[in-house]
Parts: C-alpha cells; sequence; structure tokens
C-alpha cells in the first residue's frame, strides 16, 4: 500500500496566513495608485478644457463663458462646455461650429470624482483673478492666470487658505500667491 503525503492542517494554515500578509500589504499600495491615477486623468482633462477655452478665445476674441468674471456658476459651467463642444442644441455662442473639446454631454463632462470642474476668468484682462472669486471671501491670495481650472478632489473642499488640509487633494492649473 502507497502512502501520500498530504498538507496538514497547519500548513494550509501557514499558507493562508502568508497569503493575508501579502494582501494586506498591497491593497493600500493599490488603492494609492488608483487615486494617483484620478489624479493623473483630473490633470488631463484640466489641460484639454484650458486649450479649448484658450482656441475659443483664440478664434473669437473674447473668452467663452459671457463676459462673468470670477467663478462660472454651475449653468454657465455647462452652457461653457456646450460652446466649447457644440453639444447644445440651440446656442450661438459657437456660431462656427468649432468643436473645441471633445465630451459625449456638455453635462456630463466631470472629475474622476463625479463633480464639475470649478472654473474662473479674468474677463476684464487685468493679469490675475479675484482672489474671492477662487476662495471665497476673506480670502488674501492672488491667482496670475486668466483661466483658472480647479477639481475638489475626492473630499469635494476647497478653501481660502493654503495651509488648509481640504486643498492637499485638489487638482489645479494655478498656483496662488498668498499674501
Amino acid at each position: 500500500m502507497r502512502k501520500t503525503k498530504q498538507f496538514t492542517l497547519i500548513e494550509l494554515l501557514v499558507v493562508i496566513a502568508i497569503i493575508a500578509v501579502i494582501m494586506g500589504m498591497l491593497l493600500p499600495a493599490l488603492g494609492g495608485a488608483k487615486e494617483k491615477a484620478k489624479k493623473t486623468k483630473a490633470r488631463a482633462q484640466i489641460s484639454a478644457l484650458e486649450i479649448a477655452i484658450k482656441q475659443y478665445e483664440s478664434t473669437y476674441g473674447y473668452l467663452p463663458c459671457g463676459g462673468t468674471e470670477g467663478v462660472i456658476s454651475e449653468s454657465i459651467y455647462d452652457d461653457t462646455i456646450e460652446d466649447l463642444s457644440c453639444t447644445g442644441g440651440t446656442r450661438t455662442y459657437n456660431p462656427r461650429k468649432i468643436i473645441m473639446l471633445e465630451v459625449e454631454e456638455a453635462s456630463t463632462y466631470e472629475d474622476p470624482w463625479g463633480n464639475k470642474f470649478q472654473m474662473a476668468m479674468d474677463t476684464d484682462y487685468d493679469g490675475s483673478i479675484d482672489d474671492a472669486a477662487v476662495y471665497g471671501d476673506g480670502a488674501s491670495g492672488d491667482v496670475t492666470k486668466t483661466i483658472a481650472i480647479w477639481s475638489k478632489g475626492p473630499d469635494e473642499e476647497h478653501s481660502s487658505t493654503d495651509s488648509d488640509d481640504h486643498n492637499k487633494d485638489n487638482v489645479t492649473n494655478f498656483k496662488t500667491i498668498w499674501n
């Protein structure tokens, strides 16, 4: 009679424990990589949006937000994306119908966390965007760009100070010069 060697219960438990330890080490790393990928995607989307707005400005001689200074409201945001992508039906703010931004629908141009991007524009062309427009009243910084675009990140928060933890996960196309 031939005897076959089998794994003991202790050997199986040791193997399962080793696999559990390895998985415990890998899961946080995978979560961090996923979050980094979302931030990279947000940067690419912000860059594409900024290029589209600059192309619109170059084509028509003015910014696409209808002269609104400061933060673009949600309805104007949708209209702006509609103008840049020619996805609207009756809007005439892009009369040449030049597609400057590829989107399926204007209302779906969102950051990787499912939120609309925030935008502020320097429509008076004085070289900076009002800090209160970007950060709210009480802010004391300057955004020296014509077009500021940002995602609030996964925590969906954006605050008026550089030291605030809410800004650490934001993705922007600008740096604020704090006073």
